[in-house]
């Protein structure tokens, strides 16, 4: 039976992975809108204001919740890819796992990253 839902893909959970993938794709381009109106409406930018901007926490949880939905986002298409294309469980579980530990590496070091600032 496992085997046999294994088979089918992605059509067996198509529904979520389908809303996260859409919910997400919107925190990504709400972001990118308020990125790029920012930089409109700056003018030229000195490093002290871009410093100040991304020093203040609220920009920064932003940040990670933007950073969180692209992490999330890249992951889900991975995954839908992989159970589409990639028919060997073993195979599947290896890319997923090492797709996972990457995508979570570089969640890590973006936290990192905005902890520091």
């Amino acid at each position: 039976m496992a085997l046999e839902r294994a088979l089918y893909g992605s059509r067996r959970t198509g529904t979520v992975a389908w809303l996260w993938q859409r919910v997400t794709a919107i925190v990504i381009g709400l972001g990118l809108l308020a990125l790029g109106t920012a930089l409109g409406l700056a003018g030229r930018l000195r490093y002290a204001t871009w410093h100040g901007a991304m020093g203040s926490f609220p920009v920064r949880a932003l940040l990670f919740v933007w950073l969180l939905a692209l992490v999330v986002h890249a992951y889900l298409g991975v995954e839908t890819i992989l159970k589409d294309y990639v028919h060997a469980p073993f195979m599947r579980l290896a890319a997923q796992a090492g797709g996972l530990l990457v995508l979570l590496g570089l969640l890590a070091f973006g936290a990192m990253v905005l902890v520091t600032w």
